[in-house]
């Protein structure tokens, strides 16, 4: 499953499950997380610039 979602600046993020599997090899505490993350990026609750 391949999942798009944009960030603040309109850039295209796609999350597959490749790269997915890749983050949670290191993340397992956000295994659970997939949909969240997705919103975060579309909505994040802060930005640093």
């Amino acid at each position: 499953m391949t999942n798009i979602t944009y960030s603040v600046n309109n850039i295209p993020i796609r999350l597959t499950d490749e790269r997915w599997t890749h983050i949670v090899e290191n993340h397992d505490d956000i295994a659970g997380y997939y949909f969240d993350v997705l919103e975060t990026i579309a909505n994040p609750t802060w930005i640093f610039e």
